[in-house]
């Protein structure tokens, strides 16, 4: 059985991250949904996106 979560980056420093991540792996979670109410960070102003943060 495949298993996903929602995962809010943008909540986290970003040293969080890496031991999330482990968690989830070590949880058998296969599917990460990420960004999904993170527009003001994409689009910090209007018509200019910001995409790198999520590279990390």
């Amino acid at each position: 059985m495949n298993v996903g979560i929602a995962y809010y980056p943008e909540h986290h420093g970003r040293e969080q991250w890496a031991v999330d991540y482990r968690k989830l792996v070590d949880a058998g979670i296969t599917s990460i949904r990420i960004a999904e109410f993170a527009w003001s960070s994409l689009e910090p102003q209007d018509g200019q996106y910001d995409w790198k943060w999520l590279d990390d």
